[in-house]
């Protein structure tokens, strides 16, 4: 798939990670997750399993978005060196009451 109407050929990249390598430039973990799966011959075609490899993607893309939002609480979209001191408190709480 390419990007139309600009000079730019690929889709756009929001934010990382961005995987390179491939013939083209892909984003978004899940997306890259599930075609490394799918390239490597790791992705079932037994349709149950399927289904729970899918639920995993799910879980791990949630656990990815909860963590950056404890890393960036202040302002999301500003590195966490920035916001290191207003941060702190929500990586305690993260650590105590969400990990096992």
């Amino acid at each position: 798939m390419r990007w139309q109407g600009t000079a730019n050929t690929d889709m756009p990249v929001f934010a990382p990670p961005i995987k390179r390598g491939f013939d083209f430039v892909l984003n978004q973990t899940s997306a890259i997750v599930k075609y490394l799966v799918k390239e490597f011959g790791f992705y079932s075609s037994n349709k149950a399993d399927e289904a729970h490899a899918e639920a995993l993607f799910g879980f791990v893309t949630d656990v990815i978005a909860e963590v950056r939002l404890v890393f960036h609480a202040h302002r999301f979209t500003e590195s966490y060196y920035l916001q290191r001191e207003e941060t702190a408190g929500h990586i305690n709480r993260y650590e105590t009451e969400r990990l096992p």
